[in-house]
């Protein structure tokens, strides 16, 4: 009797389960996908699978070469993600968007974007992060199909028009990143240190250029440089996600010196670009918890990221290329 019993109860909790796997996948929908970790699982129709098999990114060759992926990477704001979603979704050459989720597959279910997302005209995929990693975007995702991406922050929009316009031109240059905003780090001889700056004139001995993280354009050849497995990249997450000092902000700086000191091509400056913010409260703040390029603690912040970043990594000087960086210009830009 004992027996019989406990076999009806553990049928019942396995069809149970097999139920409630399927409803969940039917509740995603077949436009959305969500990848979570360990490994690399998709949620679908079909129930809980791993996708691809060895959560591994597509091989080079087999990337589609004319149409690009847009990746977003976002903490805890959905809303900003939403809007962001909304603008890009139409970009004629766009063949998905990916979002990288930087907490738990909990707390996507708690955003309740399942239905919004079901209802664009493209794929949007989500990869669970788990936790917020801020070198997560420096690699490509495996749910990407193509050869570019375009990452963007999460409250960010650009012009669709440009945004096919910088496709354009990055497939020009596929070895290159293609940043939106370029930035100075320059030796100021009164401190004795090296600073960050947004112009590009300012007067120095020494100026050194980056990108800055919140668009730009790259293909395998740069985001498969970031090897979890790399002694050298794994010195720079240390650095990024030290417990004791928040470094998150940082990481476009970081992800520019790693790039140089992999050997990577410098990257292009794209001039002519409309670009717009998701304002929430009056102000706009990025996914790390710290100000963004508005606030006025945000350029101390950069120098300190600087000092702190030569510290862990024992350089005397930066590790970037001379400024200024080549530019580019969008194909309908003209100067006058």
């Amino acid at each position: 009797m004992h027996n019989c019993v406990a076999h009806r109860l553990s049928r019942f909790i396995m069809l149970s389960a097999v139920a409630l796997c399927s409803l969940f996948g039917l509740w995603i929908g077949s436009h959305t996908h969500v990848y979570g970790l360990p490994g690399v699982y998709v949620y679908g129709p079909e129930g809980l699978h791993r996708h691809p098999p060895d959560g591994a990114p597509v091989p080079e060759a087999d990337l589609i070469p004319n149409k690009f992926t847009i990746q977003i990477m976002t903490y805890k704001r959905p809303a900003h993600l939403m809007a962001v979603i909304n603008h890009h979704v139409h970009a004629p050459s766009l063949h998905k968007i990916v979002v990288i989720w930087q907490h738990t597959l909990k707390t996507f279910h708690a955003a309740r974007l399942h239905s919004a997302l079901q209802k664009l005209p493209k794929p949007v995929e989500v990869v669970i992060a788990g936790t917020n990693d801020v070198t997560n975007r420096w690699r490509r995702q495996p749910p990407t199909r193509t050869k570019a991406v375009f990452n963007i922050d999460d409250d960010a929009m650009v012009d669709i028009a440009d945004l096919e316009g910088a496709f354009q031109v990055w497939q020009q240059y596929p070895d290159r990143v293609l940043g939106f905003y370029e930035r100075v780090i320059f030796l100021d001889e009164l401190e004795g240190a090296y600073l960050y700056s947004y112009d590009a004139g300012v007067v120095s001995p020494e100026k050194y250029a980056m990108v800055i993280g919140k668009a730009w354009f790259a293909g395998p050849s740069i985001l498969d440089l970031a090897d979890t497995a790399d002694p050298l990249f794994m010195r720079f997450s240390a650095f990024l996600h030290n417990t004791s000092r928040e470094s998150k902000g940082c990481d476009d700086i970081a992800w520019n010196y790693f790039l140089h000191l992999k050997g990577a091509p410098e990257p292009l400056s794209l001039y002519g670009v409309s670009m717009t913010n998701v304002l929430t409260h009056e102000m706009k703040s990025t996914g790390y918890s710290v100000r963004s390029e508005n606030g006025a603690a945000w350029v101390p912040y950069r120098h300190a990221c600087i000092n702190r970043l030569h510290q862990a990594l024992g350089l005397s000087k930066p590790s970037l290329p001379k400024a200024p960086l080549q530019t580019a210009f969008l194909p309908s830009t003209t100067l006058i």
